[in-house]
């Protein structure tokens, strides 16, 4: 189980919700889908390094950019709260991660709770986000905060959490040049077990240079009898697959969260995916994912239902997160009647 609560965090301004290990967040848009993703990558540290060579900050901005704007304000509820708040325990381990306003800057901490009272007793900053450019920096607190707390140097550990979207492809490819070594005892794989999907087999996944130039690199599927192909040049079904279980193979996560999961992918690739996901969730892994498809949840929950597995309606409504827990056999229910569970809020939340 995942608790979770929200403060004037992006869109919502108050909530919380217990997920299942295995959830499926549904909901229409702008329902806070995902908002809760994104808070749980943030939530043991909002500046560490991920798997994508850059803090976890700096990943959720650039699921988010449109055109030139810079910094990390859209964290704030409507851009205008004194702070945003971020509480969520996996299992027995709890993070709480504070997002101060203060002038230009977003000041960063995590509160540690007294056993006892359950009250603040310390805090752990880690740094500051500027509002307004692409700046993060490890700093101590400001004065006007130094204070209020006994300020430690550490904090207790918290479970490793992979978010994966589609945006993030080009920005995981680019990562993995640097960590190829790490990757190629299990690249054979990896190429392998996608072949159940390939239209020839499979078996490899290199980086090698493209166009004669020794600079220019590129990711390749090497198929039986030797012929490359650019990764890039495969439909985006096996793209995402290849880039999923790459990243999944660095970080070794304990969460694994994924947006909008059917982007690209036909059938038999959702099939293998919910295959691929299956063996993570024997091994103890928490799995939390959104989508937008009503065919896909009922086939999500059919495949994951051994597992516990749960849809989880979201509803956001003045800034309020609402949700219900639904099975299998509740969404069936609902589409008997002739009611879409994706747009069902205004009914049962």
């Amino acid at each position: 189980m995942i608790e979770l609560s929200l403060k004037n965090f992006k869109g919502v301004r108050d909530g919380e919700l217990k997920l299942p290990k295995v959830s499926l967040l549904i909901g229409g848009n702008n329902s806070g889908k995902t908002t809760i993703l994104e808070a749980l990558f943030l939530a043991s540290d909002p500046l560490r390094r991920t798997v994508y060579g850059i803090p976890a900050l700096e990943v959720v901005g650039k699921v988010h950019r449109t055109l030139r704007e810079a910094g990390y304000l859209f964290l704030i509820n409507y851009y205008v709260a004194e702070h945003a708040e971020i509480d969520v325990t996996i299992g027995d381990k709890n993070s709480i991660l504070v997002i101060h306003n203060i002038n230009d800057y977003l000041f960063l901490y995590s509160l540690i709770l007294d056993e006892e009272t359950q009250k603040p007793e310390s805090a752990f900053s880690y740094g500051y986000a500027s509002k307004f450019a692409d700046s993060l920096s490890r700093r101590g607190p400001p004065p006007h905060l130094r204070e209020r707390y006994n300020w430690v140097s550490e904090l207790p550990s918290m479970p490793e959490v992979l978010l994966y979207h589609p945006a993030l492809r080009k920005l995981a490819w680019d990562r993995f040049q640097s960590r190829w070594s790490e990757l190629m005892p299990i690249t054979p794989k990896i190429a392998s077990e996608l072949s159940s999907i390939s239209w020839e087999r499979m078996t490899n996944i290199t980086l090698e240079p493209f166009g004669g130039s020794p600079t220019n690199l590129t990711l390749y599927a090497m198929f039986e009898g030797g012929m490359r192909v650019r990764l890039g040049d495969l439909g985006d079904g096996i793209q995402s697959l290849a880039t999923l279980m790459l990243l999944y193979e660095i970080s070794k996560p304990d969460v694994i969260l994924i947006d909008d999961l059917e982007s690209h992918m036909n059938p038999r690739a959702l099939d293998f995916l919910f295959s691929w996901l299956l063996s993570k969730v024997e091994q103890g892994k928490y799995l939390i994912t959104s989508t937008h498809s009503l065919d896909v949840a009922k086939r999500f929950l059919s495949f994951f239902e051994d597992e516990g597995a749960k849809a989880v309606l979201l509803g956001l409504k003045d800034g309020i997160l609402k949700h219900k827990i639904l099975s299998l056999e509740d969404v069936e229910e609902l589409e008997q009647a002739g009611v879409d569970v994706r747009v069902a809020e205004p009914y049962l939340l």
